[in-house]
């Protein structure tokens, strides 16, 4: 059975060259690049419509930036590893999304690199999704108690 990744970015040919790119790898891939595109993933994602073993996520897009997108899928308890592929990232985003139990951060355009923590990724798969449902689970206590303090 082929692997399935989500890729999201909001540069489209970029996208489409990634997704050409774990193609060539023979993984199976969903692209989207907008917000509508995203939401409507994750609600196919809920009613099992859609599945995915990874999501590559770019950081900065026009409206619903890296951060919000792992914190939506979390909130929807959609657990897939997360690995960021973008241009750049500053250190008050990363500790966002470790919260969130996010794999990997890669550096556009280093495609070996990305193509290397997909392999690892996949190798590790089982203790990773452990890893990120014990992170999330911690991380969505501390915010309904501050929510509700």
């Amino acid at each position: 059975m082929k692997k399935r990744i989500l890729i999201i970015d909001d540069e489209i040919e970029l996208g489409e060259l990634l997704q050409d790119l774990l193609e060539q790898e023979n993984y199976d891939t969903v692209f989207v690049s907008n917000e509508n595109e995203i939401k409507d993933i994750a609600e196919k994602i809920l009613l099992k419509k859609e599945s995915f073993h990874l999501v590559i996520c770019d950081i900065e897009m026009p409206k619903l930036k890296g951060d919000e997108v792992i914190k939506l899928f979390r909130q929807k308890d959609i657990n897939y590893p997360f690995i960021y592929y973008t241009g750049h990232y500053k250190q008050d985003f990363v500790n966002k999304v470790l919260a969130y139990g996010v794999y990997n951060i890669i550096s556009k355009p280093n495609a070996n690199e990305l193509k290397e923590a997909i392999f690892m990724a996949f190798e590790n798969y089982n203790k990773i999704v452990l890893l990120v449902n014990s992170s999330i689970k911690k991380t969505l206590k501390i915010e309904k108690l501050l929510k509700d303090f």
